[in-house]
């Protein structure tokens, strides 16, 4: 889903430093392909055999990085509601402030997450504190549990979330991991 569909605050993209950049796009790598391993992946290089691999776009402060974190956690939400990855209001997803690593912004309670806009989005504090910063509503207790304590314990993850989806929840009864021999076990 694209960003643009909840944008509410745009960016200012006049900082970046190329046309690619301010798409959003902006090539991270180009790796140095082996004449093998370039017939591997040739249906993702150009003419010349180059592979620019995207990755998100690096902004020149703090505030813009924050509102692309922001647009881009509403669209998730908007992603799982499409994939059914939601149960009423049950579930949430994170993503750590850039401004201050310790916070994190998070969903607001009872607010299903086909409905959350970057506005609804809630900035929580290390104690669990609703912040001034973020919008002014409720936040799920255990969502603060869950998440504060995959936000501590891993400070190389930026982002985190728990679903109800159907799916998951009907494998579940069945009491044993999941075995992934195919990309699509990967949607429990």
């Amino acid at each position: 889903m694209p960003p643009a569909t909840v944008m509410e605050d745009p960016i200012n993209h006049s900082q970046a430093s190329s046309k690619t950049e301010r798409l959003g796009a902006p090539p991270c790598v180009q790796p140095n392909l082996t004449s093998s391993w370039r017939q591997d992946v040739h249906f993702l290089s150009d003419k010349d055999g180059k592979v620019e691999l995207r990755c998100p776009p690096k902004f020149n402060n703090i505030s813009d990085t924050r509102t692309h974190l922001k647009q881009h956690l509403a669209a998730a939400f908007r992603v799982f509601a499409r994939q059914s990855f939601d149960e009423g209001v049950a579930g949430h997803i994170s993503v750590r402030d850039p401004g201050n690593p310790s916070l994190f912004w998070i969903n607001p309670l009872s607010t299903h997450f086909s409905q959350i806009r970057v506005r609804d989005l809630v900035l929580v504090g290390e104690a669990g504190e609703v912040l001034s910063d973020g919008a002014q509503s409720p936040i799920n207790g255990p969502a603060f549990a869950i998440h504060s304590a995959i936000h501590r314990a891993r400070p190389d993850l930026n982002a985190a979330c728990h679903a109800h989806s159907v799916y998951g929840k009907a494998f579940s009864c069945f009491g044993r991991p999941i075995e992934m021999l195919y990309q699509d076990a990967l949607r429990f």
